[in-house]
């Protein structure tokens, strides 16, 4: 078993985590350990208390065309970034257990662990680099944070509610086979609804030389 299909099977106990990919393994590897069941407060590991609500979309593009056989059959349905999205609450208590060995135990007594956690997380939106969601009942180990929501009511007190998008990355590692392409950012040719596919001539940087020898066309 690869390390990538391994790390896409882990899934949570009790919370959902967002963790930084390590750049040095090609975005393969968190850099900070998936075992460890304490809040996330750094930069490379976002957790989020309470899960409400998931939603997985797994979209398929399918051809409308006749088919003349089913040899080709499997080659007209091509499968979408999967997309998921997760509503949650950071809840506001400070746990003292989460700031042991990092030196700062009674300066997070004055912290709101929510704000901590939610100003780490748009900083790691703002990279823009891909990172691993994980839950209690779903796993995307290489994806990019489409949209962060933070809407807020009386009800749930000093906590912050937040709903994340999360939209799957297609990178080539040495897992995998056989890339797959991406269609949208190729250049327009044939078989496409842009361009023509025939390209235009080019000059031949050829100059016209003089004969040498005067007389005219044979009748």
């Amino acid at each position: 078993m690869t390390l990538g299909s391994a790390l896409n099977g882990i899934l949570k106990a009790e919370f959902a985590s967002i963790y930084r990919l390590s750049r040095l393994s090609g975005f393969q590897i968190p850099i900070s350990p998936i075992a460890n069941f304490k809040p996330g407060l750094t930069g490379n590991h976002v957790s989020i208390d309470l899960v409400d609500n998931e939603d997985v979309s797994v979209n398929y593009t399918v051809t409308e065309n006749t088919l003349q056989d089913f040899s080709n059959a499997t080659s007209n349905v091509h499968r979408n970034l999967r997309r998921f999205t997760i509503t949650g609450i950071m809840g506001s208590t400070i746990d003292v257990r989460s700031f042991i060995g990092t030196g700062d135990i009674l300066k997070a007594r004055l912290k709101r662990l929510d704000l901590v956690r939610i100003e780490n997380l748009y900083k790691i939106a703002d990279r823009g680099e891909p990172v691993m969601a994980i839950t209690p009942r779903f796993s995307l180990k290489q994806c990019f944070i489409e949209s962060i929501n933070r809407p807020w009511s009386p009800d749930i007190g000093p906590n912050t509610e937040l709903t994340i998008s999360f939209v799957e990355a297609r990178i080539l590692g040495p897992e995998l086979g056989v890339g797959l392409p991406d269609y949208d950012s190729q250049l327009p040719g044939n078989g496409t609804q842009a361009g023509g596919g025939n390209q235009s001539g080019a000059p031949s940087n050829s100059t016209q030389q003089p004969s040498g020898v005067d007389g005219v066309a044979p009748a």
